[in-house]
Formats: structure tokens, sequence, C-alpha cells
């Protein structure tokens, strides 16, 4: 189940949305200037082997 969770600072969003299940996750991170424009994405995925 996704759990979307924004913050707002001086003119930037903050965006991170995490997915996990079983055996293993995603996280993704993402930095919205006030234009709209997406300046930097950081996508993470794991997956638990053992």
């Amino acid at each position: 189940m996704a759990t979307p969770r924004a913050i707002a600072n001086k003119g930037v969003h903050h965006s991170i949305q995490s997915t996990e299940w079983l055996g293993g996750g995603e996280l993704t991170w993402s930095t919205i200037l006030s234009s709209g424009v997406d300046q930097l994405s950081v996508k993470l995925s794991w997956m638990d082997t053992g």
C-alpha cells in the first residue's frame, strides 16, 4: 500500500512515496520547485532474498 507524504518549504516541494510488499519494497523521493519543474528524483528499490 502506497503512503505518500509531502513537505512544503520555501517554494520547494519534497515528495516521498514508499511502497512495500512481501519480499521487497520501493522508495521514491523527489524535489520539485515551485515552478513545477522536477529538479531531483531518487528511486530506491530492494528485494529480500533471504
